[in-house]
């Protein structure tokens, strides 16, 4: 089995059809974090912003892979 989002525990089909017949789906790793405001280090990690203060959403492509590869 390929370490892609497709096979990733984190991974989901979006609620959104458009999305969804694009082939993206939404990550939900715990190493994808949302305006974190400076509070720890990134490492390892990847902060994404709004400039309206909504959270905002990941999307990835189905076969996109990370190191953060968990099986389901």
């Amino acid at each position: 089995m390929e370490k892609l989002c497709k096979n990733c525990k984190y991974y989901a089909k979006p609620d959104d059809e458009f999305q969804e017949e694009r082939g993206r789906g939404l990550c939900f790793c715990d190493k994808f974090v949302y305006d974190e405001k400076d509070m720890y280090p990134l490492n390892d990690k990847l902060e994404y912003l709004d400039y309206e203060g909504y959270q905002a959403s990941f999307y990835v492509g189905s076969n996109f892979g990370c190191i953060h590869f968990k099986r389901l």
